[in-house]
C-alpha cells in the first residue's frame, strides 16, 4: 500500500457499533429487533451491537437501506478513506 494506514475490521466494527447502538439500544431486545429489521441472525446482530464483529457486506447494504444514519456513517468512512488515499502526504 502507498503509505496509507489500513482500516482494520476491529475499527469498522467499533465504529459501526456506536451508530447501531444509538438507534437500537433503546429496545430491550435490540439484537432481535435489529435482526428482524434486515432479516439477519440475531446472534450476528448482537455481535454488531457489541462491536465484536462487523457485518458481512450483504448485511451492511441492508443496514444502509434500513437506516439513513448507518448509510451516512458508511459513506463518511468511505470518503475518509478516499481522502486519505488521495492526500499528498499518503503518496511516496
Amino acid at each position: 500500500m502507498s503509505g496509507v494506514a489500513t482500516l482494520s475490521s476491529e475499527a469498522v466494527a467499533a465504529s459501526l457499533a456506536s451508530v447501531l447502538r444509538r438507534r437500537w439500544s433503546r429496545y430491550r431486545s435490540a439484537a432481535k429487533e435489529l435482526a428482524a429489521e434486515i432479516d439477519a441472525d440475531p446472534r450476528a446482530a448482537k455481535n454488531w451491537l457489541a462491536g465484536s464483529n462487523a457485518p458481512r457486506l450483504a448485511d451492511v447494504i441492508e443496514l444502509m437501506a434500513a437506516d439513513p444514519e448507518v448509510e451516512a456513517h458508511i459513506l463518511d468512512l468511505v470518503r475518509g478513506r478516499r481522502e486519505a488515499r488521495c492526500s499528498p502526504s499518503s503518496s511516496k
